[in-house]
Formats: structure tokens, C-alpha cells, sequence
């Protein structure tokens, strides 16, 4: 089975804003978001390459 990465990234595009709104939430840093983030995209072989924030 081949998943296009694309659509991959398209499926979970959309739950990103809902994810940051629960991790602000539950009180995590703007780093820590940015980690849970590019674990998400690592998870699926997804190129991640936004530099965090200046924190």
C-alpha cells in the first residue's frame, strides 16, 4: 500500500488548530507545540523543516 504524502499532510492539516488550542490549554510552551508538531509530521515520513520560534 503507497499513501501519497500529500494527502497525508491534507488529512492532518486540519487538526492542527484544534491540537494547538488543546496543548495552549493544557498549558504547553509555544516550543512545546512546535515539538509535538514535527513529531507528527516525523511519524509520517513528512519533510518538516519550519524553524521554531524565537522563544
Amino acid at each position: 500500500m503507497q499513501i501519497n504524502p500529500l494527502e497525508v499532510v491534507q488529512f492532518i492539516s486540519g487538526s492542527f488548530v484544534p491540537m494547538n488550542e488543546m496543548c495552549e490549554r493544557a498549558g504547553l510552551s509555544e516550543r512545546q507545540i512546535y515539538d509535538r508538531t514535527k513529531v507528527v509530521f516525523e511519524y509520517f515520513n513528512l519533510l518538516f523543516d519550519a524553524v521554531p520560534a524565537h522563544w
